[in-house]
């Protein structure tokens, strides 16, 4: 088993998933900032109440803590307040995955790519909308066109994690190994081997 297998069993034994990185960034914000990012957040709209950053920001932190019914009156009007904003539309289908209403991803990103459809981020807001709720051929097809767009390592992660999914392991091995090889002159971070790795289900065999 070479390094990158042993980081992929690693996380097997944790039961590694997306919503599992989601609460541990989330209690991560708990513990560090406590109210006084919040604070701060909201000083910046009380300064600017006109300002769809402010809005923006402030709906994505709470996001980031699941307070839904917090978060989606500030993203909404940050979009109110700037509509044809693509990184704002873009943040949006984030915070709304952060949120795992994936429904409303999937329907926030085309929305985003009506405004730049060569928008990388809103590509990969829908791939992980699609991978999220099974639709891995549809996932393979946005994450393919973000990696168009984007030299991201993240992207071939997890366009290798959705090959694996859709069962084209062969297409997977490829691209685990396009990511191997990227490794060799670019950092790639350890995580996005391990998630390629996962995809195959090769830790089911360590």
């Amino acid at each position: 088993m070479d390094g990158e297998g042993r980081v992929a069993a690693r996380f097997e034994r944790v039961h590694w998933d997306e919503s599992q990185v989601v609460d541990r960034a989330s209690e991560v914000l708990r513990a560090v900032s406590g109210s006084t990012l919040a604070a701060r957040l909201s000083v910046n709209i009380e300064l600017a109440p006109n300002d769809a950053s402010a809005h923006l920001w402030y709906g994505m932190y709470w996001a980031l803590l699941q307070r839904r019914e917090a978060s989606l009156p500030e993203l909404r009007f940050a979009q109110q307040l700037d509509p044809l904003s693509i990184q704002t539309s873009t943040y949006v289908g984030f915070a709304l995955y952060l949120l795992r209403d994936y429904a409303q991803v999937i329907a926030q990103s085309q929305e985003s790519l009506k405004i730049d459809p060569q928008n990388w981020g809103s590509h990969a807001n829908l791939g992980e909308a699609y991978h999220q709720t099974g639709k891995y051929i549809e996932a393979i097809t946005e994450f393919e066109k973000a990696k168009e767009l984007s030299d991201s390592p993240a992207l071939l992660a997890e366009l290798r994690h959705a090959d694996g999914a859709a069962g084209k392991n062969a297409e997977a091995r490829r691209v685990l190994a396009e990511l191997k090889e990227l490794s060799k002159r670019q950092y790639v971070p350890a995580y996005a081997i391990a998630v390629a790795y996962l995809g195959l289900g090769i830790e089911r065999k360590l």
